[in-house]
């Protein structure tokens, strides 16, 4: 009875002590279960520290670094801000306009050289050829037979900054010779004549108003067999 009873008892002894390795290793994995579920919240807790805020404040940043970036590089004007626009030419008023065209009359002392006619200022300033035609003439029509006088026409309209609109043809299909700013028409009807002919290089410098066929028709008289093609649309 006794020996069942201590053998019993160092059973159970036994038993105890065969038990406290797996309660020990029980514990110890639940608490490296308990252990990692803390620090994986800690985790999520970190990563939920990107508050809207946040967010926002680092969406602004890159917006802003984008808008930098895109306004500083990629093509030949990248200095410039994509809000840049050219400014608006100033240019002269007409009582200025009218100055300057009595001086241009004053240097150049030929009679009749500008016309302020109101239907010579139609003709070059309306084209019923082209489909574009403002509201505003040119305020004069000047007549030039140089080159000379052409560079006093042009230096006195640079210094009072009056538009300068070149006529010649007249037939204007782009509207060539619109003047939506007034200024002054250059007519080069006086300038038709052939400057200087090279046959071997087949170059020819000539004035502005000599039309292809006066052209063509000059260079036949000067047996060259030479001729200026067609060209159309000019």
């Amino acid at each position: 009875m006794f020996a069942s009873r201590a053998s019993t008892r160092a059973l159970l002894s036994r038993n105890a002590q065969r038990a406290r390795p797996r309660r020990d290793f029980t514990v110890s994995t639940r608490y490296c279960a308990i252990e990692a579920h803390r620090i994986a919240q800690g985790g999520n807790h970190k990563a939920s520290g990107w508050s809207q805020p946040k967010v926002l404040a680092v969406a602004i940043g890159a917006g802003a670094l984008g808008w930098g970036l895109a306004s500083f590089t990629g093509n030949n004007d990248s200095k410039k801000s994509i809000w840049d626009q050219p400014a608006v030419p100033r240019y002269a008023t007409l009582p200025e306009m009218e100055k300057a065209i009595r001086r241009i009359e004053s240097e150049v002392g030929i009679e009749g050289f500008i016309s302020t006619d109101p239907e010579d200022l139609l003709a070059h300033g309306y084209s019923e050829w082209s489909t574009v035609n403002p509201d505003t003439l040119p305020v004069a029509v000047a007549y030039p037979r140089t080159t000379e006088q052409v560079s006093a026409i042009a230096r006195i309209c640079h210094e009072h900054s009056i538009p300068i609109i070149p006529y010649s043809g007249g037939s204007s299909l782009e509207g060539n010779f619109s003047a939506p700013y007034g200024g002054i028409s250059v007519d080069f009807a006086y300038m038709d004549q052939i400057i200087e002919f090279n046959k071997d290089d087949m170059d020819i410098v000539v004035q502005p108003s000599i039309g292809w066929q006066d052209l063509n028709a000059k260079l036949l008289k000067m047996e060259s067999g030479l001729f200026f093609p067609v060209d159309p649309g000019k």
